[in-house]
């Protein structure tokens, strides 16, 4: 064994470097293309493949892994760079470089299902669901296989991860923000992969591990494809209906504004303008108030600044309400109502423009 060991140690765990890599250079692209170093949006989070579940949940699946090369910022992918250089080499070397690719990439992922199922609409990207993965193999295989390390060098590898992990726990526990549903996914996951994987330390290691690879890829797409036929149904994106709702909000406006500009040129009659509004403007303007308010109730939407704006469609729909009367019964005080009820309107627009609204909470792993 001790001669096998040796040459595990010095075998270059390509698959770690690459891992690295990739995450760095990720974060530099988007860095470049003007992405926060500091705290990215999370609007801009979902615009480069973020883990949302009114997205992955409705076909863009594809998240679930680009999602673990994505992070908040630099610092958050230091410590997880940090993490996977310290642990993933001696792992990669335990289970060999196919077995460490495919527990990475797959911890990843049901940490992202994991994320899903506690709370779909957080947005969540980071590698510590896969970290976290590498961490619980390790675990996994040595649970397995206690004779692989030497057991002084075993004492102090189980101390430092032990801290690794309650640190971590605590810290995602304490702050708000931290995707732990991701890391605990993980974790269970990388435990698992790493009992699967695990093998005495003896010449036929690479034959051995053949065999075990294939039984961690059978297992782990049994798992998966469970998990995802068991997913409840995706969340209302509250953040791409809003968008729509603003952009027919803006045409009937549009429509409405030159409606008046026709009036106003004496191209409409009094009655003729105001029956042309009813039609054109005021009928779809209900149904847009009614979505809204609906949308007020769905899982991860800001319901507070959604009512303000339902308020604000309200009272919009009062002006005109105001205003199709005063040109039916030709009445200047009704006409007056209007004027200010409109004004009313204005104001309460102004200072929705001025609310910053997000899609969802951020999740950082």
């Amino acid at each position: 064994m001790a001669a096998v060991v040796q040459e595990l140690r010095k075998t270059p765990a390509w698959v770690t470097l690459a891992m690295v890599a990739g995450n760095v250079i990720v974060t530099a692209v988007m860095a470049v293309r003007g992405v926060s170093l500091l705290m990215p949006d999370a609007n801009v989070m979902i615009d480069w493949g973020a883990n949302y579940g009114p997205r992955t949940m409705t076909g863009e699946w594809w998240r679930l892994v680009s999602n673990t090369f994505l992070h908040f910022g630099a610092v958050h992918l230091a410590l997880n760079m940090w993490v996977l250089w310290v642990v993933g080499r001696m792992v990669e070397r335990l289970v060999g470089h196919f077995g460490f690719l495919l527990m990475y990439l797959a911890t990843g992922v049901l940490g992202s299902l994991a994320s899903l199922i506690w709370d779909p609409v957080v947005v969540s990207a980071g590698a510590s669901s896969s970290v976290f993965g590498v961490v619980g193999a390790l675990f996994g295989f040595l649970a397995a296989r206690r004779d692989s390390m030497p057991l002084h060098a075993l004492k102090k590898f189980r101390s430092s991860v032990v801290t690794f992990l309650v640190v971590n726990l605590l810290f995602g526990l304490s702050v708000p923000g931290i995707d732990n549903a991701a890391h605990v996914g993980g974790f269970i996951g990388g435990v698992l992969s790493g009992w699967i994987l695990s093998q005495p330390m003896s010449p036929e290691i690479h034959r051995e591990r053949r065999r075990r690879n294939a039984v961690l890829v059978a297992v782990l797409a049994v798992l998966i494809g469970g998990v995802l036929m068991a997913m409840p149904a995706a969340p209302a994106d509250v953040a791409a209906e809003m968008e729509q709702v603003e952009q027919e909000h803006d045409r009937l406006i549009a429509s409405y504004n030159d409606l008046i500009g026709t009036w106003q040129r004496g191209e409409l009659t009094d009655e003729a303008c105001a029956d042309r509004v009813e039609a054109e403007v005021l009928v779809q303007w209900r149904d847009l108030r009614s979505e809204v308010e609906s949308l007020a109730e769905a899982r991860g939407a800001n319901r507070e600044f959604v009512l303000q704006f339902a308020d604000y469609l309200e009272l919009r729909e009062t002006a005109w309400d105001q205003m199709i009367a005063a040109l039916r019964q030709r009445d200047p005080v009704l006409l007056g109502k209007y004027l200010a009820t409109f004004r009313a309107a204005d104001k309460a627009l102004d200072e929705l423009l001025g609310e910053d609204e997000q899609p969802a909470d951020a999740g950082q792993r």
